[in-house]
């Protein structure tokens, strides 16, 4: 198990690992071992900010487990996580990539990543605040056989303003998203959720979804500009967090399920609202 904890309160934070194998166990395989592969990707960069941050800092935590009593269980780990401000320049980003994957009769892996970015905004009154957002977030599991492995992968972004004064948030956006890919009929279940505030003005949008018995994914990628003016002298917070998670083993293991049980259909969407506030999708197979 690898566990990091982080946090600064300088001008610049930045832990760069290149993609490492952090959990890695080979015994072992018998001729029935399947193979299961989970990955995520997540990305969020904020750039393009007009105002300068006063105090900045970031806060990673990871965790993971790696095990086999017959086959082989690795995990892949690439985090880059980094908040810098100067006179000149205030730019923020959290990237990672996860790669589990497991074969074998007996393996257990799950890797969690959880990162947040932060700063503190002293704006003037008869300013505005202004910065450009990129997010990014790709889920995949492939199972060689469902009925003998399961692989679940879950991953989120969110990011809001916190006002000082009236102790209120402005939520830009959230996403989150999990797929799970098993033979059980209640746990089998992918879901996927965005809220967008209308205060975040999308300049690009793409989406992807695959859905199978034995692999799945997820990829939801767009950028967006914020502009909000300022009439009294506002102290203001920016909160970024990023999270995932990848779990596979050859008992029904699972990052994240859907709280409510449902009756099985190959793929149903229980929820697509679109308005002037927010998008909101929920799937469950």
């Amino acid at each position: 198990m690898m566990k990091i904890n982080l946090t600064h309160h300088k001008l610049l934070l930045t832990l760069i690992t290149p993609l490492i194998t952090v959990g890695s166990i080979s015994l072992s395989v018998p001729s029935q071992a399947a193979t299961i592969v989970s990955i995520s990707e997540i990305r969020l960069t904020i750039n393009h900010v007009n105002q300068f941050a006063e105090d900045v800092s970031v806060i990673g935590d990871i965790n993971t487990v790696a095990m086999a009593e017959e086959g082989t269980a690795q995990n892949q780990i690439a985090w880059d996580a980094l908040f810098w401000a100067d006179d000149s320049t205030v730019f923020a980003h959290a990237n990672f990539q996860t790669l589990a994957v497991g074969t074998g009769s007996e393996y257990l892996l799950k890797t969690d990543i959880f990162t947040k970015l932060l700063g503190h905004f002293s704006i003037a009154a008869g300013n505005f605040l202004q910065f450009d957002v990129t997010a990014s977030l790709y889920l995949e599991n492939f199972v060689e056989d469902w009925h003998l492995d399961n692989a679940s992968a879950s991953g989120g972004i969110s990011l809001k303003l916190f006002e000082h004064s009236t102790q209120s948030s402005l939520n830009l956006f959230n996403i989150f998203s999990f797929i799970n890919t098993n033979d059980d009929q209640e746990l089998n279940q992918d879901f996927f959720k965005l809220n967008i505030s209308p205060d975040l003005i999308l300049t690009s949008y793409d989406e992807q979804f695959l859905f199978g018995d034995n692999q799945e994914a997820i990829r939801v990628d767009f950028t967006g500009v914020f502009q909000q003016y300022f009439e009294q002298d506002t102290e203001l917070d920016l909160i970024a967090v990023t999270q995932s998670c990848n779990s596979g083993s050859n008992t029904v293991d699972f990052c994240q399920k859907v709280p409510e049980v449902s009756n099985t259909f190959a793929l149903i969407f229980l929820g697509l609202w679109v308005s002037s506030w927010n998008w909101l999708f929920r799937i469950m197979k």
